[in-house]
C-alpha cells in the first residue's frame, strides 16, 4: 500500500447516516463538516460508504438499504464492485504532495484545525484527559 504515512480518514456512524452526509443533524453534521477539508475522507455505516476528496463528494456505494434488517434480499445486484472499488481506491489513494511550504501548509492545516477543535472540546468536559493533564500541570509547584 505505499508509504507508511497516513492517507485519510475514516468516519463511522449509525446504520443510514455516514454514506449521505446531508443527512446528519447536531453534533454529527458539525463533525462531518470539520473533516470534510480533510484530503481523504470516507463516511461509513455498514451498508453505505461516501469518498470525499478535500471537501469534494467522490463515489458512492451501497449495500442494502438496511443492514439492520435488509438482510440478503437488500443487496442491490451492482453492489459487490461499488463495494470493493470504493475502499481499494481509498487505501491505494497516493497523495500528491508537492515540495513547497505552501502546500505542505494546506495540507496540514485543515488536520490542526481539526485536532484544535478536539482538544478545545475535551477541554470543556471536566473527565476528559486533556482536562485532567491540565489540572494536573496546573497545581506542580512552579506551573501555571
Amino acid at each position: 500500500m505505499g508509504g507508511k504515512m497516513s492517507a485519510g480518514h475514516v468516519e463511522l456512524k449509525r446504520p443510514g447516516l455516514a454514506a449521505r452526509a446531508e443527512r446528519l443533524t447536531g453534533a454529527s453534521r458539525n463533525r462531518w463538516q470539520r473533516l470534510e477539508a480533510l484530503p481523504y475522507l470516507v463516511g461509513a455505516d455498514g451498508s453505505g460508504w461516501s469518498l470525499r476528496r478535500s471537501g469534494e463528494p467522490g463515489q458512492r456505494a451501497t449495500v442494502a438499504g438496511d443492514v439492520s434488517g435488509g438482510g440478503a434480499k437488500g443487496i442491490y445486484p451492482d453492489s459487490p464492485d461499488a463495494v470493493r472499488e470504493l475502499p481499494c481506491d481509498f487505501l491505494y489513494w497516493k497523495p500528491v504532495v508537492s515540495g513547497t511550504d505552501e502546500c505542505l501548509a494546506g495540507l496540514l492545516a485543515p488536520v490542526a484545525g481539526i485536532l484544535r477543535d478536539e482538544v478545545q472540546e475535551a477541554l470543556g468536559r471536566e473527565s476528559s484527559h486533556p482536562e485532567r493533564l491540565a489540572t494536573e500541570r496546573s497545581s506542580v509547584p512552579g506551573r501555571r
